[in-house]
């Protein structure tokens, strides 16, 4: 049966120190060969929301900061990932949403990068969502890397650049 966005919870996992629920995010990523064993040690400090459904952990958003040259400012690198049986419409929206809401509220202002970097590897993703911008997510297309790959911007609410 096709999920609805309603059937999902999702759980900030910014900044907490939540061992547990860390734990179950580490096992996530090496059940799913997402990533190496170092890498998911690394990466779950990065982890801002965590998707559940019925209890169990299905999809996540990460970020780190960087300096993006194209912009001449820092940025929060944004990553994510569903798991393929439960992908459902409007959930990686919303799991974008909420990590630019958690984002946006977590930081001082001196410490604010000034948005959400997406880098959109997938294919399909690039050759059908080509709008500019894609206004219910808040992200802008802002140029390609190297590779192709699309980079969109969501900055954060009065950001300067």
């Amino acid at each position: 049966m096709l999920k609805t966005i309603n059937d999902f919870e999702f759980v900030s996992i910014w900044n907490t120190d939540n061992k547990e629920l860390k734990k179950q995010l580490f096992t996530f990523w090496l059940e799913h060969d997402l990533m190496l064993k170092e890498e998911a040690v690394k990466r779950v400090d990065q982890a801002v929301v965590i998707i559940k459904c019925n209890g169990k952990i299905v999809g996540v958003s990460t970020v780190f900061k960087t300096y993006f040259k194209k912009l001449a400012a820092n940025v929060y690198a944004y990553r994510c990932f569903i798991e393929k049986a439960y992908r459902a419409p409007a959930l990686s929206t919303r799991l974008t949403i909420e990590t630019k809401r958690i984002l946006a509220t977590a930081l001082s202002e001196s410490d604010k990068p000034v948005g959400l970097l997406a880098v959109i590897q997938n294919q399909k993703i690039k050759q059908y969502w080509n709008k500019a911008v894609w206004p219910d997510v808040d992200l802008v297309y802002i140029g390609n890397a190297a590779n192709g790959d699309h980079f969109r911007i969501s900055y954060f609410e009065n950001s300067k650049i």
